[in-house]
């Protein structure tokens, strides 16, 4: 929920429950669950719709329940329900939650769950094999362990060797199984520690003492601004806790260490941090409504663009956070009111409460991939922060762009992209999901692709003929075997979706795969993917150079 629902919910609450205060909110188009405390008493609480006809001109009547009491509620707390219904009575619920959404924030449920991943869906069957129909294996990026903390800092490594180097995400481009499963970004600092723990150490009890002594060692030797201290799950499964040693450290020499763990979900961290450091921010007594700290950006590119859209809304970017945590080079942050999310995929698992306390509005919305995209991102960020049209704006983007755009759809218009998979896949590549932020069909077709969407076991009603979409076409293919699949892959194909890095059901007839990882945001980023999307289309063999291509099936 942004700033003004949350300003509004509790000037409602207030006016109905006095000497209650709102602790948190939640909303969704069924319902609003907040929770109210008064001293040591905690309240959770739901207002739904209420079922059957309504006496207040047709309006939607609410009714209040309570969550977190499977008994009857104490006399204190039915005058406080009470008195909350008869607040709620005379508010319509569809107005309510439209009210509470002219600035919610998408991509932000940090104790929610998401959809299935390639942890679920490929990891951990029995088979470890793909289905032959196969080829989205999403994964969940989780970029909050991937926080950095800038330059003058020191890294340090609590685990084995072999944990340490041993990982999937090989540097190997080759020796990848995934494809988009790159070599972490070894991050900024200028010193970096592991404490390598071997069997003796673990065998004779001094891992803890050896990770002390790392700590110290570091802090006073090297001085560093701050410290990231990343543990492993054997030393923790054998007792090491650093906390003591962190609290040490921070009380007497001042540094600051930003933990995270394998068996500690690094969010709460980044969470924590961002708290530490906001505190610490003297903010302006008058903040500029025009300027805003901008998340979610991690390419120098994408970042650019950000700052060009923004100054189009006449908004002032006074610096990027997330993935950096570093708030040295942020150093107008007091004056700013407003935090705007460039791409909140990713980081869904980090809230946007302390930004919130801290008096900022926040604007959290789809991110803006494709031409559809960055208009809806350009309306909602104006809706919320006000500023020049987002129609205007987009209009002068796309018209700087526009003989870019018309060269690489030029380049795309003979080219069809495969998107395979079962009806759950599809649904997935081809809709406005929270596991990519944006339909990958549409962009395609923005890009003038011609895209086939192949779906197992769909039968004769899954097929649908092709269609104009975009600067593109849109059609849907059933197939319920492999042979189907083998002849539509073979059937003018350029290019396909798959996560595998090495898939022989593309190699079989020399096509190359890409994932969503070589999208980008905004239009630049729209023109980079579409160069990327055309080079891989322009790699496949020749047709009289496939005869000594070994099939699959």
């Amino acid at each position: 929920m942004g700033r003004e629902g949350l300003v509004f919910l509790r000037r409602l609450i207030d006016g109905t429950a006095k000497g209650w205060r709102l602790e948190s909110a939640s909303f969704t188009s069924l319902e609003l669950q907040f929770a109210l405390i008064d001293g040591a008493t905690h309240l959770e609480l739901a207002a739904v719709p209420r079922l059957g006809r309504s006496h207040n001109g047709g309006a939607v009547g609410i009714d209040i329940r309570q969550l977190n009491r499977p008994g009857r509620p104490t006399p204190a707390e039915s005058g406080i329900l009470a008195a909350i219904t008869a607040g709620f009575a005379r508010i319509d619920f569809v107005a309510l939650i439209s009210r509470l959404g002219r600035d919610s924030l998408l991509y932000c449920d940090p104790r929610g769950n998401q959809g299935p991943s390639r942890q679920d869906s490929y990891y951990e069957r029995c088979d470890h094999t793909p289905d032959f129909w196969k080829f989205f294996y999403p994964q969940h990026p989780f970029l909050d362990s991937q926080a950095r903390l800038g330059e003058r800092c020191a890294r340090i490594h609590h685990g084995t060797r072999e944990c340490e180097v041993m990982t999937p995400n090989v540097s190997v481009a080759a020796l990848r199984y995934f494809a988009d499963e790159v070599a972490q970004d070894p991050g900024e600092g200028d010193v970096y520690l592991s404490t390598g723990i071997t069997e003796a150490d673990v065998l004779a009890g001094r891992t803890q003492d050896l990770l002390g002594r790392t700590l110290d060692r570091v802090a006073r030797e090297h001085r560093p601004v701050a410290i990231h201290l990343r543990t492993t799950c054997l030393p923790e499964l054998i007792g090491d806790n650093p906390a003591a040693f962190i609290k040490s450290i921070e009380s007497r020499l001042g540094i600051p260490v930003f933990w995270t763990s394998k068996t500690r979900p690094s969010a709460s961290a980044c969470e924590a941090w961002l708290r530490r450091s906001l505190a610490k921010t003297k903010f302006a007594s008058r903040r500029d409504p025009r300027a805003v700290l901008l998340c979610g950006s991690a390419s120098q590119a994408a970042q650019l663009e950000a700052k060009e859209l923004c100054a189009g809304l006449g908004l002032r970017v006074v610096g990027t956070l997330l993935p950096s945590l570093d708030f040295r080079q942020v150093p107008e942050l007091g004056e700013a009111s407003a935090v705007v999310w460039w791409n909140p995929i990713g980081w869904e698992k980090v809230g946007d409460a302390a930004f919130l306390d801290c008096g900022f509005k926040v604007v959290r919305y789809h991110p803006p991939f494709g031409l559809a995209g960055t208009k809806a991102w350009l309306e909602r960020t104006a809706s919320v922060l006000g500023g020049r049209g987002a129609d205007q704006v987009y209009a002068e983007e796309l018209a700087a762009r526009k003989s870019r755009l018309a060269d690489i759809q030029k380049e795309l218009r003979d080219r069809t992209v495969a998107l395979a998979g079962d009806m759950t896949d599809i649904g997935y590549l081809t809709s406005q999901r929270e596991m990519f932020g944006f339909s990958l069909a549409a962009l395609l077709c923005e890009l003038g692709c011609n895209v086939r969407c192949l779906v197992f076991n769909g039968g004769d009603g899954a097929r649908a003929a092709r269609t104009a979409q975009g600067a593109g076409t849109l059609e849907f293919v059933p197939f319920a075997s492999r042979g189907q699949l083998d002849q539509e892959l073979a059937r003018g194909a350029d290019l396909v979706f798959s996560h595998f890095n090495h898939d022989p059901r593309l190699e079989a007839h020399g096509l190359r795969g890409f994932t969503e990882k070589d999208l980008e945001v905004g239009m630049d980023g729209l023109l980079r993917s579409g160069k990327i999307l055309s080079e891989r289309c322009a790699m496949r063999p020749f047709l009289g150079r496939r005869g000594g291509l070994k099939s699959w099936l």
